[in-house]
Order: C-alpha cells, then sequence, then structure tokens
C-alpha cells in the first residue's frame, strides 16, 4: 500500500513537469489546446475550435470592450493635405478594431489596415501580421496618447457604460 502512494505521487510529480514544460514551449498568441498561432484570429481556435479568450494583454480587451464613453462623439471630415498616421500597432486583430471603435466613439476618425511584418523568405517561414490603427495626422498626437492610455497594463479608461 505505502508503494502505491508512492507510485502515485510520481505520477502526479511527472504530470505536473509535463504541463510545466509544454506550457513553457508554449508561444505568447497560440492555442492552449493544439498550439495553433492565434495571432490573426479572433474568438475561436480554427484549428480545433477551441474558445479563444483574449489574455496575452491583460484586462486591455476587457477595458476596450466595456468602457465606453458617456456620449459618443461625431469624428471630424480630414482636412486638405491631411495624411493618415499610424498611432498604435498590435498584433491582436480585436484589441486593433476595439482600439478603433473606442477612438471613432471619442470623435477621432480611425481605421485598422492588416499587414505582413518581415519579409517571406521561403515556403516554411512563419508569416505574422500585425495590425496598425491609423487616423488622420492633425489627430495624430491626441490619438496616440489616447490609444497608450487605452491599451496600457493599468491604466483606468475614462467613461462609463456602454453605448
Amino acid at each position: 500500500m505505502e508503494h502505491a502512494i508512492y507510485l502515485l505521487m510520481l505520477a502526479g510529480i511527472a504530470w505536473a513537469a509535463w504541463a510545466a514544460v509544454r506550457n513553457a514551449n508554449r508561444r505568447e498568441g497560440e492555442c492552449e489546446r493544439c498550439g495553433y498561432d492565434l495571432r490573426a484570429s479572433a474568438g475561436r481556435c480554427p484549428e480545433c475550435g477551441e474558445i479563444v479568450p483574449f489574455r496575452d494583454r491583460g484586462d486591455v480587451a476587457e477595458r476596450l470592450r466595456n468602457h465606453w464613453p458617456a456620449d459618443r462623439i461625431t469624428p471630424r471630415m480630414p482636412r486638405a493635405g491631411e495624411e493618415r498616421t499610424v498611432v498604435h500597432t498590435t498584433t491582436q486583430n480585436v484589441e486593433a478594431q476595439l482600439l478603433s471603435a473606442q477612438l471613432v466613439a471619442r470623435g477621432t476618425f480611425a481605421r485598422v489596415e492588416p499587414r505582413v511584418a518581415g519579409r517571406l523568405l521561403s515556403e516554411g517561414d512563419e508569416v505574422r501580421v500585425e495590425y496598425d490603427v491609423y487616423c488622420w495626422s492633425d489627430d495624430a498626437e491626441l490619438a496616440a496618447a489616447m490609444a497608450r492610455r487605452m491599451t496600457a497594463a493599468e491604466a483606468p479608461v475614462a467613461g462609463a457604460g456602454r453605448p
């Protein structure tokens, strides 16, 4: 009987070590069930169907989803000569789309544009997609400050309620 307890303890330790190694080998943005690269996916793993919560940016997604201004402001039309300016870049499409919607709700024109980061050297190379949130150049400084505040790990977002 005593040997059975030691055998169970050994099996438990082996399982915990295996789980730790498995999790240590997982990179940020991979599905916990199958390891599929989720950086360009949102909500559900396209490989195994696992529902994937947005975790790797802490409470950023929660803030972007749930903290909206009480009153929306209509974004202004661009002036002649204004150019698009990138104010935030992320590998998370969900984060980029939510940030864009937050900026628009606060009166700043914003759009998201995906782009491939780096070069494709051969067919087997990993493709990394980044999402640029851009606005008009006259609003860039204010929009970049809002983006930094809304996507910072601990920063609160002003505004209450959901529209």
